[in-house]
């Protein structure tokens, strides 16, 4: 997660150029962790219960990242860290681009196939 962490870090300081990359970093990472788990909670509870967890489930799950998130990155200063370190996927700039942006693409394609996915697994369900 610290070369996802620096290159997300990289493109809203660089290229958007926003006043406080490292809050936004930390809020588009913890949100992007948070795709693949709310997929994965949502589908075990329609394949065990056939219920669909609820906006109040999501959003305290995602609260739950950010915080964390924020004491493993901020309050200790890992963040800046990071971003002197400049870690990088097999000492590779290329390699690591390529893979923080497909984990984007991946985790971010679940707000468009998950929603159509579990519907059609709860209407299963019935």
């Amino acid at each position: 997660m610290q070369v996802i962490y620096y290159y997300y870090f990289q493109f809203y300081q660089k290229i958007l150029n926003d006043s406080e990359p490292h809050l936004l970093t930390t809020l588009v990472l913890s949100f992007s962790i948070s795709l693949p788990i709310l997929f994965l909670l949502d589908t075990l509870f329609i394949l065990l219960f056939c219920l669909s967890l609820n906006l109040l489930i999501y959003s305290f799950i995602l609260l739950a990242i950010v915080a964390i998130n924020y004491f493993l990155l901020h309050r200790n200063g890992k963040s800046i860290r990071i971003v002197e370190e400049k870690p990088k996927f097999f000492q590779n700039s290329g390699i690591s681009i390529f893979i923080t942006i497909l984990f984007f693409l991946l985790t971010t394609s679940l707000l468009f196939i998950g929603p159509d996915f579990l519907a059609e697994l709860k209407q299963n369900c019935k």
